[in-house]
C-alpha cells in the first residue's frame, strides 16, 4: 500500500529529483523570527492565535496528526518484529510509557535481524522516524503565536519566551510557513510508506515482491544519506541535518 500520492512520490518507485526537491523542503528548517521580520514583534499568542490563520491552522492540524500515522505503522513494525501473538506484541508496545521507550525496543529487535542489508535499511528508516519526531515535538510542544507583519505564517514560540521577564530572544522564535507544514506532512506520510514496506520485507518468508521492495528502500535518497552516516551520528541527527 502507498499513502502519497504519485505527485508526491514522483513515481510507483521513491522518487529521485521529485523526491530529493521535498527532501531539501524538510532539510530547509523554519527560520528565525528575527531573520525574516524586519521588526520582530508577537502581535498574540495562544489558541485564539489559530482562527486568524485558517489555513495555516488546517495545515497545522495535518502536520499534527499526521504523526499519529506514524506511531500506528511504528506499533505495526514492532509487531513484526516481535512475531508470536498480534494481541500480546501490540499491548507489550503500547505499556510502554515513552517514546524513547518505544525507540529503544525497536532498536533491540531491529538487532536480531540476520541479513545485514535489510538490518541496516531498518535502522535508517527507524533514524529518520527520530528526526521527524523531533519536529512533530516542537509543533506540540510550542506556543502558536502571531506576527501581524508577517500574514502567511505562525510562530512557534517556546513558552519560556512568554513568561520570562527577561528580553524576548526572536531568534528562538520560529517562523512556520505553509510550505513547512506541507514539507511536514509529506515527510511524515513517507515514513509512513518506509515502515509499511518494512513489515513486508522482514517477514519471515521473504517474497520476490519483499526484494524489490528492498532494493527500492535501499536506493532512495532519504535513506541512503542516512546509510552513509556513522551509526552514532546517524541516530543523534536532527532532522534538518544533511
Amino acid at each position: 500500500m502507498r499513502l502519497l500520492s504519485k505527485q508526491v512520490r514522483g513515481n510507483a518507485q521513491y522518487p529521485n529529483a521529485k523526491f530529493v526537491r521535498c527532501h531539501r523542503q524538510i532539510t530547509r528548517m523554519p527560520q528565525p523570527l528575527s531573520k525574516v521580520c524586519r521588526n520582530p514583534k508577537i502581535d498574540s499568542w495562544g489558541v485564539g492565535s489559530i482562527g486568524k490563520r485558517p489555513v495555516l491552522a488546517s495545515l497545522y492540524a495535518q502536520a499534527i496528526s499526521s504523526w499519529g500515522d506514524v506511531e500506528a505503522y511504528q506499533l505495526m513494525l514492532f509487531v513484526t518484529l516481535l512475531g508470536g501473538n498480534e494481541a500480546i506484541a501490540a499491548k507489550i508496545y503500547l505499556s510502554l510509557d515513552t517514546a524513547r521507550a518505544k525507540s529503544k525496543v525497536l532498536e533491540q529487535l531491529v538487532g536480531t535481524i540476520k541479513d545485514e542489508r535489510r538490518k541496516n535499511v531498518t535502522r535508517a528508516v527507524i533514524s529518520i522516524g527520530k528526526a521527524r519526531e523531533k519536529e512533530r515535538d516542537k509543533l506540540a510542544h510550542r506556543a502558536l503565536g502571531i506576527c501581524n507583519e508577517l500574514r502567511d505564517a505562525f510562530l512557534l514560540v517556546n513558552p519560556k519566551e512568554i513568561v520570562s521577564k527577561a528580553e524576548i530572544h526572536y531568534g528562538d522564535i520560529l517562523v512556520y510557513r505553509q510550505k513547512d507544514f506541507l514539507a511536514l506532512v509529506e515527510g511524515n506520510m513517507r515514513l509512513c510508506d518506509y515502515l509499511n514496506d518494512l513489515r513486508e520485507i522482514l517477514k519471515k518468508t521473504p517474497s520476490k515482491k519483499a526484494n524489490r521492495l528492498l532494493e527500492a528502500l535501499y536506493e532512495t535518497p532519504e535513506i541512503q544519506e542516512r546509510l552513509s552516516r556513522p551509526a552514532s551520528v546517524a541516530q543523534s541527527a536532527p532532522a534538518g541535518s544533511s
